[in-house]
């Protein structure tokens, strides 16, 4: 009889030799595919980083650049926005000075001249002259009925009506308050 044929180990020993056996080359290899799929990410990962670096970079600086611009322009947008916004709310605010000027202005005879006008928003202060006292009289019931009417006036204060006797003209200067 041969040595070869001697068998110390019973059939249940050599199944779990065998088994383990199986179980390290299973895991070698298992650790050997898991290296070579790390490689590989590793390699794929510095190829694209290697290609896509250049032409990556300069695409993020001209979206970096074209935001710069756009930031800018939305700034400049914002303010021009807000600006207007602050006229807008002014001029709601204020009085229609040309038409309360063209309402009280449009009786005004030809022969009666506006010597000064000063208009803010409590009232209107007006200084005419005439060499005519009717056409003096025929504006002032002219302003007092706008008064009456409600229409742009209110109270009407007569400050003084003066005749100069150099140049024959009369003045008269009133005071108005605005509706």
């Amino acid at each position: 009889m041969s040595n070869a044929r001697i068998n110390l180990l019973t059939g249940e020993h050599l199944d779990v030799a065998k088994e383990r056996e199986r179980i390290a080359f299973v895991r070698i290899v298992s650790v050997i595919c898991l290296l070579v799929v790390l490689l590989v990410s590793v390699a794929l990962f510095l190829l694209t980083q290697s290609t896509l670096s250049s032409s990556t970079h300069t695409q993020e600086q001209s979206a970096l650049g074209t935001l710069k611009f756009l930031q800018a322009k939305e700034v400049k947008v914002r303010l021009t926005h807000d600006r207007l916004d602050a006229v807008l709310s002014v001029l709601k605010k204020r009085n229609n000075f040309d038409s309360i000027l063209n309402t009280v202005l449009q009786p005004l005879p030809a022969d009666v001249s506006i010597d000064s006008l000063e208009v803010d928003p409590a009232g209107i202060s007006i200084l005419a002259s005439s060499r005519s006292l009717f056409s003096l009289n025929t504006f002032t019931d002219a302003l007092t009925n706008l008064s009456k009417k409600r229409k742009a006036l209110g109270k009407i204060t007569l400050n003084n009506l003066i005749f100069n006797t150099q140049s024959g003209n009369y003045s008269l200067s009133l005071k108005a308050v605005l509706l």
